[in-house]
């Protein structure tokens, strides 16, 4: 399984909280930004800061921050 690098549980709360914008880079080398809506043990529900909403599978994320 992928360990995530990145924030612990209870930054992405405060995330979540505060409609933080978050940076994920995934493993096709995109760039993702937007703020996380949910998220659960298998990946982030986002929206992202052109409005879309999508649901990114934790798998698939290297790693993500705070911008």
């Amino acid at each position: 399984m992928n360990d995530l690098k990145g924030p612990g549980l209870f930054e992405i709360k405060e995330f979540i909280k505060d409609k933080s914008l978050i940076e994920f880079h995934t493993v096709n080398g995109k760039v993702l930004k937007g703020s996380i809506a949910w998220f659960d043990t298998l990946g982030f529900h986002l929206i992202l800061e052109n409005g879309q909403e999508i649901t990114l599978i934790k798998e698939s994320v290297i790693y993500y921050q705070k911008v």
